[in-house]
């Protein structure tokens, strides 16, 4: 298991947009995954509120079923290719694996408050790999975190705006 996790910075007017932006980071990191290791994907996400959640769910959908994988002018194909076109929201109590990211998720918020509280003037953006430093249990599930090199900022966590 691999986690890819991008950190948004609350909710706001634009947060469908912010949601949907970072969520194209991860289809795309979990697109690389996934043809990397010859297997296809399926995205399943935590519920979200009514109001984002039917808005998100079907901009994703045309994502996946009509964006192909570019980088840099080199084509990987069609993200449809490899990943479900479709994204499925669950509950989480009544999901094992959610319950679990979840407590990966809690652990790295905890970083994160404890980041901006003893570095204020220091942004979390390109700084990701400090959040380990913030507490025990981020410790533990960092190997589980996508990396480049041995970095996951912008690789395994991005923090987005």
């Amino acid at each position: 298991m691999k986690l890819i996790a991008i950190i948004l910075k609350g909710f706001s007017e634009k947060y469908k947009e912010n949601y949907f932006g970072a969520l194209t980071f991860i289809i795309e990191r979990f697109f690389r995954r996934v043809k990397r290791i010859g297997e296809k994907g399926l995205i399943i996400g935590d519920s979200l509120p009514n109001q984002v959640l039917s808005d998100v769910a079907n901009k994703t959908s045309e994502y996946l079923k009509n964006e192909e994988m570019i980088i840099f002018n080199k084509h990987f194909g069609k993200l449809d290719s490899f990943i479900y076109p479709s994204i499925f929201f669950q509950n989480d109590e009544h999901s094992n694996l959610l319950q679990i990211t979840d407590l990966i998720c809690a652990s790295l918020q905890f970083s994160v408050r404890e980041f901006r509280e003893s570095n204020p003037d220091l942004p979390i953006k390109n700084n990701e790999d400090l959040l380990k430093e913030m507490n025990s249990f981020i410790e533990k599930y960092w190997v589980l975190f996508e990396n480049n090199g041995g970095s996951v900022s912008g690789w395994g966590i991005k923090t987005w705006d």
